[in-house]
């Protein structure tokens, strides 16, 4: 599984992220099902991290994420299934900004 830095946010703010798997799917293949699971890394979450308008395009799959509890570190995987029968996996970090 490979790692990707996201940059995180405010519990307030709605992100895009994206998830570039180029390296992994060859010419020919490409991306078929996109799914985006935010667990809690370290803290304690009150109010999930939620991925939402999950797809891709080309050999990039892209998400928005919502949500989240201050202070709480998630590990938001991304797994792709590919036309030629792959699962391939991205994960990051993801920390929700403390507001002041």
């Amino acid at each position: 599984m490979g790692r990707v830095t996201l940059q995180g946010k405010f519990s307030n703010e709605v992100r895009a992220e994206s998830f570039d798997f180029s390296g992994a799917i060859g010419a020919g293949d490409g991306i078929t099902t996109v799914i985006v699971l935010c667990p809690v890394f370290t803290g304690v979450s009150t109010t999930p991290l939620t991925a939402i308008d999950v797809g891709f395009t080309g050999r990039v799959a892209t998400c928005k994420l919502s949500g989240g509890t201050s202070g709480v570190v998630y590990d938001v995987l991304c797994t792709v299934t590919t036309v030629s029968g792959q699962t391939l996996n991205l994960s990051g970090y993801y920390y929700i900004k403390v507001l002041s």
